[in-house]
């Protein structure tokens, strides 16, 4: 099976994380004729390649403002799973409040601490309350279940289609504030790897060779770059 035909045939592809996630979203974008498969950790994601349970896994590797997910760079040199291709999504970060919440009814936010730092200018102009989560998507869940006009969560779009919450508009039009974030930050990307279990053609080792050395484009740290490098080995 080659590489084409491997992303084109599968049907199934996890991520990790919970439903509403940024990498759920890159699913959607990337493969949007798959069914998207949750996956707790990053381990779990890796386990369901191998097995079988999944035809691809969809993975970050690295956001251009947060940096590399050391997680990935342990787990890939370990794992007999090979890289097919890989997307860049677009990070739009939304705030999220329930039916009936308003710019100005919102009190706290919550989201994890990568996103909170990448909004702290906005946060601190809306004069809101930090509340610190595990992911976005779970802030979003979060949010949702509390029903509190005076909570918000900091995550995708697909989180607030997901969890029936509203983005929040200010006069008919997407906050205005959150789209100047948006405008400053036209480079915000987590880089994804599209992971799966066989290739056969020699195109198709060369273009997971490719892949693995594009990663180390990212100028990652002598430790991981060593890790990225016994999987170009183990690839060879």
């Amino acid at each position: 099976m080659t590489v084409s035909s491997a992303i084109t045939k599968a049907r199934r592809v996890v991520f990790q994380g919970e439903p509403g996630s940024y990498s759920h979203l890159a699913c959607r974008e990337a493969l949007p004729h798959c069914e998207a498969v949750a996956a707790p950790t990053f381990e779990d994601a890796f386990a369901a390649i191998r097995g079988g349970t999944v035809d691809l896994g969809l993975i970050p590797i690295e956001n251009s403002l947060h940096g590399r997910i050391a997680d990935i760079h342990h787990l890939l040199p370990d794992a007999p799973i090979y890289i097919l291709g890989e997307h860049f999504l677009r990070v739009r970060h939304q705030l999220l409040g329930v039916e009936g919440a308003t710019i100005s009814s919102i009190k706290t936010v919550v989201s994890q601490e990568p996103a909170l730092g990448q909004c702290r200018k906005i946060v601190q102009e809306l004069g809101l309350k930090r509340q610190l989560w595990a992911d976005t998507a779970g802030a979003a869940r979060h949010v949702a279940v509390l029903k509190d006009k005076t909570v918000a969560a900091i995550a995708s779009s697909l989180a607030a289609e997901i969890h029936k919450l509203t983005i929040l508009r200010d006069r008919g039009t997407p906050t205005k504030i959150f789209k100047e974030l948006v405008a400053k930050q036209p480079n915000h990307s987590t880089y994804h790897f599209h992971l799966g279990m066989a290739y056969n053609q020699k195109g198709d080792k060369t273009r997971a060779l490719e892949q693995c050395r594009e990663a180390l484009k990212f100028n990652p740290a002598k430790e991981e770059k060593d890790k990225i490098e016994r999987l170009i080995t183990m690839l060879g």
